[in-house]
């Protein structure tokens, strides 16, 4: 069984949207969340496809470079060819 991938922050600023419960299933380059930074708003994107397992972060919080805000671990659906998120 495959481990979790974590979902990490591109670039530090502050998390303003969560696009992806806990739960759904995504493919790889989902956009998951949005970061702002210097009053712009950055993607956030599933680097894997699969299920969300979670966030580490809610709108408000504060991240840096890097940070794991979050993981996307397997999901049977998201291996199926044609499956929707």
């Amino acid at each position: 069984m495959t481990e979790a991938t974590p979902i990490r922050s591109p670039l530090q600023g502050t998390v303003v949207a969560i696009l992806a419960e806990a739960g759904d299933v995504v493919e790889r380059g989902s956009v998951l969340l949005l970061v702002e930074s210097m009053k712009m708003h950055h993607d956030v994107v599933a680097p894997a496809a699969g299920r969300v397992d979670g966030w580490r972060v809610e709108v408000g919080s504060a991240v840096g470079v890097g940070d794991v805000l979050g993981a996307v671990g397997p999901s049977a659906a998201a291996a199926e060819p044609g499956s929707a998120g």
